[in-house]
């Protein structure tokens, strides 16, 4: 496989799809440290794969995120010399307590919004 800066996801029909990673940020939002990265699929659907944890705790719990609803999230990663493959095994909507919630859908707003505003296209 020749390296392309692509990832590979697997959806929950076990179809493999292109996607690239568009967007990277870290911050904190209210009492929780969030880091996320924003993919974009080959369809043009774009999606946030989100990790949280309270700034008193080093557990990490990892979500994706899409038209704003959070669902369960587990990543394997697989790496080679070329290209890292990213399959998603994607659930139901997560049990999120509603301040992580609210703090992980703020980040997502700032975040896009920076990006928006930064992007080399932007009026």
């Amino acid at each position: 496989m020749q390296s392309s800066g692509r990832r590979e996801k697997l959806d929950m029909s076990g179809k493999f799809e292109l996607t690239k990673t568009i967007s990277s940020h870290t911050g904190i939002f209210g009492e929780y440290q969030i880091h996320g990265l924003q993919h974009e699929y080959e369809t043009g659907n774009r999606a946030w794969h989100v990790g949280s944890s309270r700034l008193s705790s080093n557990t990490v719990e990892e979500y994706l995120v899409k038209d704003k609803e959070v669902l369960s999230y587990n990543a394997d990663l697989t790496y080679n010399s070329m290209d890292t493959m990213l399959i998603h095994n994607v659930g139901s909507a997560a049990d999120v307590e509603p301040g992580k919630k609210e703090a992980i859908l703020k980040a997502i707003a700032e975040w896009e919004e920076l990006d928006r505003t930064t992007s080399p296209h932007s009026d």
